[in-house]
């Protein structure tokens, strides 16, 4: 694991916040369809290209400031 990387529980752990963000806020709308659903999970997230841009971009001033 790379040095100040999130590690492993960590991650899982955001995962799990951002599950039930999504869960709370999309269960009304399955619920008025009829929808009720008895498991929700999330696998993984992905960032779209321009943020990966974004934080290689902080990435690099902030190693230039404290380099």
């Amino acid at each position: 694991m790379s040095a100040g990387m999130p590690g492993r529980f960590a991650i899982n752990a955001h995962l799990i916040g951002i599950k039930e963000a999504i869960r709370e806020k999309s269960e009304a709308v399955f619920l008025e369809k009829g929808i009720a659903g008895q498991y929700f999970n999330i696998e993984s997230l992905k960032a779209p290209e321009t943020d990966d841009q974004e934080l290689g971009e902080a990435k690099e001033r902030k190693s230039k400031r404290f380099g």
